[in-house]
Formats: C-alpha cells, structure tokens, sequence
C-alpha cells in the first residue's frame, strides 16, 4: 500500500513537470531561417563578397546598368550557342532591371570577351600577362571605387590550349557569371559554376541560380558587407515563392 502510494505520487509529479515544460517550451520561430537558407546566405557571402583577389573588400559588387557586350575572337557556333543560352538564364534570374545584350559595335560595349589564343588577347588587354600561362580562363571586372557599381568587364576563353569543347563551355559560363559580381571560387560544391577545383560542368548548380537571383534583386546593392547583406537575404529568401 506505502509502495504503491509512493509510485502515484511520483508519477503525479512527473505528470506536472512535463505539463510545465511543455507549456514553457518556446514555439517554433516561422521567421528562422532554415539550415536550406542558412547555407545559401553563407554560400553568398562566400562567393559574392570581395573580388577575386583578397586584397579587395569583401563587400558586394553588381552591374545597375545594362551590360553590353561585345564577342571578339574567333568563337564557334558551338559557344556562340552556348553564350546565348548564357545570357538568357542570367537575364531570366535577374529581376531587378539588369539584363545582359550583345552588340557589334565595340565602340559601344562595356564588356568584352574573347575567344581565341592566349597571346593575341594578352597583346590586346596587356594586365592579362601575369595570369595568362596559368589560366585557360580570365575574367577582370572593373567597379567605381566609391560605390562600387561595376561597370566594365573583360574575359577570356582559351581555344588554342584548351581544346575540349565541354571545357569551354565551362569556361565561358564561368567567367560571365564571375563578371556579374560573384569573383570569388568555393570549393563546397562540385556541381557549381564557382568551384574552386578543376571541373567541366555546363550548367547551373540549382545553388548558383539562387545566388545570382539574390545578387540581381533590388534589395541588394553594391556596397554591402557581410553583417549589412545577411538580414536581407534571408528575408529574400523567405519571400521566395
């Protein structure tokens, strides 16, 4: 009787303590972001804070005006298809007025690329010639000092050393995309367009079209480091439908 008694008694208490735990227990914050928005805001600040150098600030850099671009060199139909395709998916993310055109006129451009060998672009853009031997790629985007607003890009695709199809195409993504605002490789991703290693992917990781919807929204602008930027992508990312 004592002993059964006793055992009531405890699983009373036990029952209250519960109850109470329970009805402190906070709920659930809807505004928290998810581990999914967690890892793109950081996979952002990772790629699109600084240049590609680390001497640059680590802040956020995109193109406000429309980029014209012209195509010099000596491209295939291969990647003359393939930077079309380019330029459609970037002006499809872009939602904040940004689009991309291609124009014949060089006197008119403000982005130029090339397709060709490495020493014909290298007489042609000198600042190439410390990072040409080692590179079958470049990208050089220029920003405003004071906002940095980029508003002039050039880049690079090898088809003399590099004579895999795939791997210009590779290339050519890579080096647009960078020249938007997002300078910086990553070696997280093996799927994605700014992994830091050595790949031949020829399309977007579903993580990259994020970042460069984020970067091409009106909520963000040039200028913003990494305490400023978090807040708003993770807001931007709970208003995505």
């Amino acid at each position: 009787m004592k002993r059964g008694l006793v055992f009531l008694v405890w699983a009373y208490a036990a029952a209250c303590l519960f109850a109470c735990s329970s009805d402190d227990e906070e709920p659930n914050d809807p505004d928290a972001p998810t581990p999914h928005e967690q890892e793109v805001v950081r996979y952002f600040t990772e790629v699109a804070l600084g240049g590609e150098f680390d001497n640059e600030p680590p802040v956020t850099r995109k193109w406000l005006r429309e980029m014209k671009l012209y195509v010099g060199g000596t491209p295939d139909q291969v990647l003359r298809s393939e930077l079309d395709d380019v330029i459609t998916e970037i002006n499809d993310l872009a939602h904040d007025g940004f689009q991309i055109t291609t124009t014949t006129d060089s006197a008119s451009c403000n982005a130029y690329i090339f397709f060709g060998a490495p020493d014909v672009f290298e007489a042609w853009y000198p600042p190439a010639a410390q990072y040409i031997d080692d590179n079958w790629g470049l990208f050089f985007s220029f920003p405003d000092n004071s906002t940095n607003e980029l508003y002039r890009a050039v880049m690079f695709v090898d088809m003399v050393r590099n004579a895999d199809k795939k791997a210009q195409r590779h290339i050519l993504r890579e080096e647009l995309t960078q020249s938007l605002g997002l300078a910086r490789d990553a070696d997280r991703y093996d799927d994605s367009i700014f992994q830091q290693a050595w790949t031949t992917g020829t399309e977007y990781a579903p993580i990259d079209r994020e970042l460069i919807w984020l970067l091409y929204d009106p909520v963000i602008v040039p200028g913003l480091d990494s305490a400023t930027v978090t807040p708003l992508l993770q807001q931007l990312l709970k208003e995505k439908v």
